[in-house]
């Protein structure tokens, strides 16, 4: 019994932990896209990849965030049309 007990003792929370041994907070990327001549954003990565979906952004569209030096085609942006297969040789 007393190993059993010893268990739940190893994994109780040690206050003099050092933090950097937690992991950071993911950050969440913000994108921006050019929508009649203005900049429209911030957007989430899911709401980008919607309205690729719906069309209001294709790979000719300009896309940016934070990181990016320039405005760049979405087409450029590997995480935004990841769903698509390589084409074939």
């Amino acid at each position: 019994m007393g190993q059993v007990g010893n268990i739940f003792q190893a994994n109780q929370f040690d206050p003099n932990a050092k933090t950097a041994d937690v992991p950071p907070v993911p950050q969440t990327v913000e994108y921006h896209f050019a929508k009649e001549g203005k900049a429209d954003g911030p957007h989430s990565l899911s709401e980008i990849k919607a309205l690729i979906v719906s069309g209001a952004i294709n790979k000719e569209t300009q896309i940016w965030k934070k990181g990016m030096p320039a405005w760049a085609r979405a087409a450029t942006i590997a995480e935004l049309f990841d769903h698509e297969p390589p084409p074939l040789s």
